[in-house]
């Protein structure tokens, strides 16, 4: 056979019915395998069986209820906690995972923050929580596609309870203005899942660096010299990281979101559709690679704050790590928060509550001019004692200076402390 045949037989090529091109790793090489199924997402929806109504999920009952006719049905699915499974960080995976929500949805898309929110059929929603925007859209759901959750944690605190924390927040704080606690009685929650990827895996750590360690000896003289001696170490050790959580979604403020911290995942249940029922819900909009990117450099991190604590020295250079990652899996869960977003003056502030803990997180727009005051009281007195020591006779005058003096250092002290957590809670 002849280069020319068997070139043309190369072209002429094609792969077998049912076969499609995957990734190589091969630069040139074109790799088929089979075409994953086309995966339909199930449609399905929740009705009394006893008088037809649609049926929701109640937190306080831990059931799915009928608000109608009392009917109680507790959701099938097993409580897993961490033993939850891992998937892997494979092509396969991705193609057998189901997809969409499991049950007939609706969603609202928002044109001012661009956040798409999933709701149940029947369920209405005129402002955004992310921002609290009336710019909302109405329409089929359209993200049926991506991944299906493969667990969550239900809600625990109801919508009252979640509430109550929410006032008892926002009315809590002499530096904010008063009337934040009517902005807290028209401030309404919603339920909502949010995306999470929970990751784990182990890092194989190996690292160098120059130790020194300080002594102190005579020289030729007698005197006394005090120095670094510095001496090339190495070691290796292993990190584990186990169930961290990444958020999968960029519309929520992350590092409000973070302050709602922990998550009881030992409360993580298998998905089913039942737990939303009545509830709304968020896909991801960050995929599972650009979080895997920021959860292993967050793991490489606390690697290299286990070699400095394996190193135990207080004088350190020149150092080095390698981190290989080893046994790396993922979950995507639907954790539980109320959202909520309230306008205050001309702008928006964003609260949440831990559905689960009923830990609260949130902004609140600060009081400047109690704020002010505040300071202008904590350095007022030493001011004042200053200023009396410096008119009275010496003898006098300079007691009550020092005094002064003390007063104004302590009153200083305390008006950066204020200053600082002003600033802090304004930046949120």
């Amino acid at each position: 056979m002849t280069s020319n045949d068997s070139t043309n037989k190369l072209t002429k090529w094609r792969p077998p019915p049912g076969f499609a091109p995957v990734a190589s790793a091969l630069e040139g090489v074109q790799v088929y395998a089979p075409a994953p199924e086309k995966i339909e997402p199930e449609q399905r929806r929740f009705k009394c069986p006893r008088c037809g109504a649609s049926t929701a999920y109640s937190a306080s009952d831990a059931a799915l209820s009928c608000a109608h006719c009392g009917y109680d049905e507790t959701p099938d699915a097993p409580v897993v906690g961490r033993q939850a499974g891992e998937a892997e960080f494979t092509v396969e995976t991705m193609d057998q995972a189901a997809r969409g929500w499991g049950q007939t949805r609706r969603e609202i898309h928002c044109e001012s923050c661009g956040a798409d929110l999933s709701l149940a059929p029947g369920d209405l929603a005129a402002t955004c929580p992310f921002c609290a925007s009336h710019r909302v859209i109405a329409r089929d759901e359209t993200r049926v596609h991506v991944l299906r959750p493969g667990y969550l944690i239900p809600f625990q605190v109801d919508a009252q309870g979640g509430a109550r924390q929410l006032r008892d927040w926002l009315a809590r704080g002499w530096m904010h203005p008063p009337g934040l606690r009517r902005a807290a009685a028209s401030t309404h929650l919603n339920g909502v899942y949010l995306p999470f990827w929970i990751f784990s895996a182990r890092l194989d750590t190996s690292w160098q660096a120059e130790v020194g360690r300080k002594r102190t000896r005579t020289t030729w003289d007698g005197k006394r010299k005090t120095e670094i001696k510095w001496k090339q170490k190495s070691g290796r050790l292993n990190v584990r990281v186990n169930d961290m959580l990444t958020p999968g979604t960029s519309k929520v403020n992350a590092r409000l979101l973070k302050r709602l911290y922990p998550f009881d995942l030992s409360a993580l249940t298998v998905y089913t559709p039942a737990y939303l029922a009545g509830w709304q819900a968020q896909a991801y909009d960050v995929s599972l690679r650009p979080a895997w990117d920021e959860a292993r450099a967050w793991m490489r991190e606390q690697a290299k704050d286990a070699s400095h604590r394996a190193i135990d020295a207080k004088y350190v250079r020149n150092f080095g790590m390698t981190a290989d990652l080893e046994d790396e899996g993922w979950r995507y869960a639907l954790l539980p928060v109320y959202l909520a977003a309230y306008r205050f003056g001309n702008k928006s502030y964003q609260v949440m509550v831990n559905g689960q803990s009923g830990q609260v997180s949130g902004q609140k727009p600060v009081a400047w001019l109690r704020v002010w005051s505040a300071l202008v009281a904590l350095l007022l007195p030493g001011l004042f004692l200053g200023l009396l020591g410096g008119l009275l006779p010496v003898d006098a005058g300079g007691c009550i200076m020092m005094i002064g003096i003390i007063t104004l250092l302590a009153g200083m002290a305390l008006a950066w402390r204020v200053l600082r957590q002003a600033l802090a809670v304004d930046d949120a």
